[in-house]
């Protein structure tokens, strides 16, 4: 399977919200985040 790299860049006070969208539209495990290590990127 091909892999590409898309960033999506938000705000910290938004990643509750953008990871509840993305859980919701069924896509969570198909991004790597770096918001725990302060990179608030999916």
């Amino acid at each position: 399977m091909c892999r590409y790299f898309n960033e999506s860049p938000h705000e910290a006070e938004d990643c509750d919200k953008i990871i509840r969208e993305v859980h919701a539209a069924g896509y969570l495990h198909h991004f790597e985040w770096g918001c725990h290590d302060g990179v608030h990127c999916g």
